[in-house]
């Protein structure tokens, strides 16, 4: 099979080669997509030949839109030949008559048991690359019989996934896609940890496009990193899962499991998980900032408004209604969680496809922290801030997603996708914390005591249309995009703050209010792109967007009425009601020309016009009106070096609109020793962006090399600005800002925020380990102002990385994977030169699960983490090791009964520094601990039924 298949590339590329020297004056073109999902399809080998002559042939491959051109002498009858691994062999007879004769858009049928077939026996293939897309076969890495497609997925080369992250190839993966559909919404452990490895035949890497890029075939700049898992062909039609429950010492109980019903193309999945070992295996949503908002209320970690853009991103509105903006990784402390969901899927007769899913989580958290920090002062003397909280809180989700895919006919189609998500969270916390100077003098100290009651709704809906016109290359496409959310609540605040330098009768503060908080907002963006062939190789997109985006943000502080004692007094000190509107207009022109067939590149320059409009009406009046315009240019180049070597260089600019947060004027008192308010004069920052990205893979020698780096440069960051009061000082509106305590808001700031990550990796089968070895490294940097008692401060951060991870390949009853990894963080500073620090850090993990004979199983898992450079009582050398005996029993092994222990020598710390232009700080969270379980599992299975 190897000597026919490379006879036959050698064989295509002699008779392109000698056609390339006849002159043509004819052209055959089309565009090659998957039948399931409509994907593009790069990489399809695409052999044409004269049926009265076959002596006469020509052939490519299509092109990273999936777009293919071959060149034929004369007119008449010819007939196409499209193959690709895992896909049926297409033919399709096509006359040529004119100048350009196009085949329109050809589907291919996925055949996986052909694939299947055709494999060699002495050479597995394992990897292959083609265009941007990265096969993995799921066969060349040999998993246990309990292990999940994320075991599977973390020994192959490139996948790292590290605290509830996927990373693939050195970028986030952000959704986890079955066979071509979505599974699970978009949370990619979630989809990974509930998919046994043993229904997955491959796993696909790739950047998938906006649905409406997909139609165009023009880079939006809204792609997401996404795993597809290809399933065996004969375990589409079954039903497959696992249940578990154990209960141990302490009350200790971990419960849950997964149960998934295909039937074809009729799919339902369940999962579910109970516990209060900390499994928090499905992420929340935090609509209400919940999350930030208990380090928020210490000070000093404003940031810019939401995340980067690239190319502006979902450019309608300024709500920004992504689910994915809300999910956080797993939250710190001790945590008891209920949570469930189900994943639908379906092809109702041949035109409509529905997918939906819903999320319930329920999730109590109680949690003791401390926190060090230390920040240093124009006058060389330092302040120390340390705190204690107790906290807890109940957070409950409710979240759901739908994609309804209806082809009205050949040229017609309309895609609906809605989301809806709730949130309730009801919160308590203790806090007391007290500044001091480097002398060991007492400046202040604050006992806070709140509670919370939040409630927070957000949707959106996009509508999507698609009209192919009946010239090839001529498209037009609309969508529609609405989105609303509403947070709505109360805090009890009661606070004594006493001050110990320069006192007088006004330093001791105590703040008794209740706050109510209301803020509403509602998008509306609209997206309509057309599309123009102008000759072989060359495409036009024109693109219009306008949006408008509005946030109304009111905040009432009460007090208690001396004569009632009720809280119906309204403080204006810290209250405000703001209404806030984005209007944008957003228009432009793009070029997509083929160079050959292995070059393609893409040209796009693009105008805004931002409009920010603010009203201000309590306690003072205030209006804002301003305009910022923006040239948006962009350029895509990507080029097929060698075959399965692929190189993209991606360059775009964007904008980061202000949110309604940092435009509103009102001061929050949430701690009062560090008070912070927005500022209503913010503009938008600028920001430049490029990417590169490498990748080759051998498929024969199963090896994969890839490389990866990004900068992004911004100009007018939206920094913090933060005041520490030497001496009592009175702000506006009659705040007392007294010695030692502090006010922070954001500015833009004159010096760029400046970032940059490298990333690079090896991955190869080695031979006399039986095992896959996966080596990589990277270098991250970043430059970021800070502004403290009008002193700029930029602090720069330099931290190179490795690690190298390597997975058994022995057998199914023995499974192992060994990972380390070693940071080295450089961190330095322009004026605070004493907050510069060097440390660094290596950790080495292991997984490994042996069942030696008669159904016994043993497994354990350690993580060895080391500092240096760093305080060792503070952060100590921690081994963190957990085991489990257990014994297999029934047919197939279906029942398994284990004992579990966690964290066996009780070392787990909950340690965490961080480092910013303007502080060094150490946290120290409440953590389990040891702990005991006995489990009992069940695993069921029953395909082809």
């Amino acid at each position: 099979m190897q000597r026919i298949q490379c006879l036959s590339l050698a064989l295509i590329g002699f008779v392109s080669l000698a056609q390339a020297q006849r002159p043509a004056a004819f052209q055959v073109t089309g565009q090659v997509a998957d039948n399931t999902t409509s994907e593009l399809m790069p990489g399809v080998t695409v052999l044409l030949w004269n049926t009265p002559d076959s002596s006469y042939s020509n052939a490519t491959a299509s092109n990273l839109g999936g777009r293919f051109a071959l060149q034929v002498p004369t007119t008449g009858q010819y007939r196409l030949r499209l193959s690709f691994v895992g896909y049926e062999t297409l033919h399709r007879d096509i006359q040529v008559a004119t100048p350009i004769a196009d085949a329109g858009r050809i589907l291919l049928q996925e055949d996986v048991i052909a694939m299947e077939e055709i494999l060699v026996e002495d050479v597995q293939e394992r990897i292959r690359v083609s265009g941007d897309t990265t096969i993995f076969n799921a066969d060349a890495f040999t998993m246990g019989t309990d292990a999940s497609a994320q075991d599977l997925v973390e020994k192959m080369p490139g996948m790292v996934v590290q605290d509830g992250q996927v990373e693939a190839q050195g970028e986030q993966v952000q959704r986890v896609m079955v066979d071509g559909r979505e599974f699970f919404g978009n949370d990619p452990t979630t989809a990974l940890q509930n998919l046994p490895a043993e229904v997955v035949q491959s796993v696909e890497i790739f950047d998938r496009q906006s649905d409406q890029a997909q139609f165009t075939g023009f880079n939006d700049g809204n792609a997401e990193r996404t795993i597809n898992i290809v399933t065996r062909a004969d375990m589409r039609n079954g039903q497959f899962g696992k249940v578990y429950g154990g209960y141990g010492d302490e009350s200790r109980y971990a419960s849950g499991g997964n149960a998934n019903i295909f039937n074809n193309d009729r799919r339902i999945s369940l999962i579910g998980l109970a516990n209060n070992v900390n499994i928090q295996n499905f992420a929340f949503e935090d609509l209400l900032g919940i999350t930030g908002r208990a380090s928020s209320g210490r000070g000093m970690r404003m940031r810019g408004g939401g995340g980067a853009r690239r190319g502006g991103g979902r450019r309608g509105g300024s709500s920004g209604f992504n689910p994915r903006d809300f999910l956080v990784s797993n939250q710190s402390g001790l945590n008891t969680t209920t949570s469930t969901g189900v994943n639908y899927s379906d092809e109702i007769g041949s035109r409509l496809k529905v997918n939906g899913s819903y999320f319930f989580n329920r999730m109590a958290n109680s949690n003791d922290t401390f926190l060090d920090r230390e920040l240093f002062l124009a006058s060389e003397q330092s302040q120390f801030y340390n705190e204690t909280a107790q906290s807890s809180s109940t957070n409950i989700n409710h979240r759901m997603n739908g994609r309804i895919s209806y082809e009205i006919n050949e040229n017609n189609s309309l895609l609906i996708r809605p989301s809806l998500s709730f949130q309730n969270n009801a919160s308590t916390s203790l806090l007391r914390g007290i500044n001091t100077r480097s002398t060991g003098a007492l400046l202040n100290n604050a006992i806070n005591d709140y509670s919370t009651d939040d409630r927070g709704l957000t949707s959106s809906t996009d509508i999507l249309y698609r009209h192919r016109f009946a010239k090839p290359g001529r498209t037009i496409s609309a969508n529609l995009e609405i989105g609303f959310n509403d947070q709505w609540g109360n805090t009890d605040q009661v606070s004594v703050t006493e001050f110990y330098i320069q006192r007088s009768a006004s330093d001791d503060s105590t703040y008794d209010q209740v706050l109510d908080n209301q803020s509403a907002g509602r998008s509306l963006g609209f997206d309509i792109d057309f599309t123009e062939r102008l000759g072989e190789t060359t495409m036009l997109r024109l693109s219009y967007e306008p949006s408008v985006g509005r946030n109304v943000s009111d905040r009432y502080a009460f007090v208690r009425d001396l004569r009632t004692g009720l809280y119906t007094v309204v403080d204006p000190s810290f209250s405000s009601l703001f209404d806030n509107n984005v209007v944008r207009q957003r228009g432009g022109i793009s070029l997509q020309k083929n160079v050959g067939e292995r070059i393609e590149i893409q040209l796009g320059l693009e105008a805004q016009n931002e409009q920010l409009l603010g009203d201000q009406t309590y306690p003072l009046p205030y209006v804002l009106d301003r305009s910022f315009f923006s040239i948006l240019p962009e350029v895509e180049v990507e080029i097929e070096l060698v075959d399965g070597f692929d190189l993209d260089i991606d360059y775009r600019t964007g904008t980061r609109t202000p949110s309604v947060s940092q435009l509103q004027d009102v001061v929050d008192n949430t701690n009062p020793l560090f008070l912070s308010t927005g500022n209503p004069n913010l503009k938008p920052s600028f920001t430049h962006n490029i990417r590169l990205r490498g990748r080759r893979g051998n498929w024969r020698e199963g090896r994969m090399i890839y490389a990866f780096m990004d900068f992004t440069y911004e100009k007018d960051p939206i920094g913090t600005a933060s005041l520490l009061a030497s001496n009592e000082m009175v702000l506006d509106r009659g705040i007392v800002l007294s010695q030692g305590a502090q006010f922070s808001q954001p500015i833009n700031l004159t010096d760029p925020n400046i970032s940059a990550r490298s990333f690079f990796g090896f991955g190869a089968p080695v031979e006399f380990l039986k095992s896959n070895v996966n080596f990589r490294g990277g270098v991250r940097y970043s430059r970021t102002p800070g502004l403290i008692n009008g002193q700029v401060n930029t602090g720069t951060q330099v931290t190179g990385t490795s690690g190298l991870t390597i997975g058994s390949n022995i057998s199914p009853n023995l499974d192992f994977t060994v990972t380390y990894s070693a940071d080295y963080t450089i961190a330095s500073n322009s004026f605070y030169q004493e907050l510069d620090e060097n440390y660094y850090r290596h950790d080495t993990g292991l997984r490994f699960s042996w069942l030696p004979a008669g159904g016994l199983v043993l497994e354990t898992g350690g993580r060895y983490n080391d500092y240096l450079g760093l305080d060792e009582e503070l952060y100590p050398t921690t081994f963190i090791m957990s085991a489990g005996v257990g014994y297999k029993f029934m047919q197939q092994d279906a029942v398994e009964v284990k004992m579990v222990v966690g964290d066996i020598f009780n070392q787990e710390n909950g340690i965490n520094r961080s480092i910013t232009e303007l502080y060094v700080e150490d946290s120290r969270t409440q953590v389990l601990g040891r702990y005991v379980l006995l489990n009992l599992s069940y695993r069921f299975r029953n395909f082809g039924f």
